[in-house]
């Protein structure tokens, strides 16, 4: 047996302790690096594949991962790569019809009251929130990340750049509202001129910020 296959052997039964499928995917991920195998080749020696795959689908009654198109989506998964910034994350941003907004609630909730001692990690937020309604998305979230090689400086600057987006979008749809009061006559076109000049300002901050400027 080589040095490789000894060492995926010897981890088995301990990953095959931990019954959060998330959590065990992760570790499977970082054998697989220590073990010098890609993650598909640590599946198929450890015999967990079947048990991966029948963890993360949905089952009766539940829905599918949200697609990759809103905001609040991808705020998500890039807070799972750095939980520390959930004290910058502005919940009245979130839309609070979309379930992923829930997850986020809950999630900066938690780590905002009680953060794990000796910091968070996304590992101990998919643990946390195992066997709640939040699981499935939060696995499909961290499933989604699990190929993304990025620092946590680049993280931190995306979700900065999700946070001013929102602001963008949901002052625009003060906007809308605004502008529907000025048709009736219950609100003045200076305030109207105001609301626009903050909202012209705030999309220059939001394309200086994606720049890099």
């Amino acid at each position: 047996m080589c040095i490789d296959d000894w060492f995926l052997t010897a981890a088995e039964p301990h990953l095959e302790r931990i019954a959060a499928p998330a959590l065990k995917l992760q570790l499977i991920k970082e054998v697989a690096e220590l073990a010098n195998v890609s993650q598909d080749e640590a599946e198929r020696l450890l015999d967990m594949r079947r048990s991966s795959f029948s963890r993360s689908r949905p089952g009766p009654g539940r829905s599918a991962a949200p697609a990759a198109t809103n905001l609040e989506w991808t705020l998500l998964r890039y807070l799972l790569l750095r939980p520390q910034r959930a004290p910058d994350v502005e919940l009245a941003l979130l839309d609070p019809a979309l379930p992923e907004s829930a997850v986020l609630a809950a999630v900066v909730e938690w780590l905002r009251e009680a953060p794990p001692a000796g910091g968070s990690t996304h590992a101990l937020v998919i643990e946390r929130f195992s066997g709640t309604p939040h699981a499935e998305v939060l696995f499909e979230a961290q499933q989604s990340l699990l190929d993304l090689a990025m620092s946590e400086d680049d993280a931190d600057a995306e979700i900065a750049n999700c946070l001013q987006a929102l602001r963008v979008k949901r002052t625009g749809e003060g906007l809308d509202a605004l502008r529907g009061r000025v048709a009736r006559g219950e609100a003045g076109p200076q305030e109207l001129a105001q609301r626009l000049k903050e909202y012209d300002e705030l999309k220059r901050g939001r394309l200086a910020g994606q720049s890099g400027l």
